[in-house]
């Protein structure tokens, strides 16, 4: 009677390795399959008066905000909002709440590994052109259009756009990803920033002066606006890494949303 000779160490641990890459593989094709069929799309929307400041908080989501002159003031100061979202998570959600005249919109996207969760969320709005809106993004792209009132928007990753603007005060800050900002009346203060990306601040060309600061590390600082250190109005452009351009332009030649921006690009 024969006797089969062992089998070396190495090729037992070769069949394990592979046996575990089976299971981790047919696993996640189960999980995968689970988060497919567990998908659902929920749509919500709200409507209210007396708005004076818009507030979005939301991990990931692609935002478009529309100020509209025609909803000032005569009692049709309402701002309305339609969302949309698309997840395997149950606990994924839109939520809108007010406290005083501050419309607040959250989206909710848990990180319930390893399902693999998909959570994409769209908000659209639009609000009187006089309302202040205040935008905190992880990932995802931010269009602003003819708003008046003062802005704030933070990002982490994606894109921002903001054309037509007659704001005051406008602070757009992100970390990876390029930030464009064109106004349609001379603003007093601006602040766009990138850490890699390209920054566009535009403003009409109607000969006002302004403290311009433009710097990059990596990239082209451009300006071609008549500065004065000493002017009331500011407009600071920065980047770590791309181009920071600073420059005049008529209104009517900024493109309407993120979808027309053919000029934009990671590349610099």
């Amino acid at each position: 009677m024969s006797t089969r000779p062992p089998r070396p160490w190495w090729a037992t641990v070769t069949i394990v390795i592979v046996t575990a890459a089976v299971v981790i593989t047919v696993g996640g094709g189960v999980a995968s399959a689970i988060s497919t069929l567990a998908t659902r799309t929920t749509t919500g929307a709200a409507t209210e008066a007396g708005i004076t400041r818009v507030e979005v908080v939301a991990p990931s989501v692609e935002v478009t905000i529309i100020g509209d002159d025609a909803l000032d003031g005569d009692g049709r100061d309402e701002v309305t909002a339609d969302w949309s979202l698309t997840a395997t998570s149950m606990n994924a959600g839109v939520s809108a709440s007010r406290l005083d005249d501050v419309l607040s919109l959250d989206v909710t996207c848990p990180d319930e590994r390893p399902t693999r969760d998909r959570c994409d969320a769209s908000l659209q709005l639009r609000v009187p052109a006089d309302t202040d809106i205040v935008v905190d993004v992880g990932a995802g792209a931010v269009s602003v259009v003819s708003v008046a009132g003062d802005i704030d928007v933070s990002m982490n990753a994606g894109v921002v756009l903001m054309t037509g603007l007659s704001s005051s005060s406008v602070r757009a800050a992100n970390n990876a990803g390029e930030v464009v900002v064109r106004f349609a009346e001379a603003p007093q203060s601006v602040t766009a920033t990138t850490n890699i990306g390209r920054v566009v601040v535009a403003v009409p060309p109607d000969g006002t002066v302004y403290a311009v600061t433009t710097s990059t590390n990596v990239g082209q600082a451009i300006q071609s606006l008549t500065t004065d250190p000493q002017a009331s109005r500011s407009i600071n452009a920065s980047t770590n890494v791309g181009e920071a351009r600073v420059e005049a332009q008529d209104p009517d030649q900024a493109p309407e949303s993120i979808d027309e921006r053919d000029e934009f690009s990671w590349e610099w």
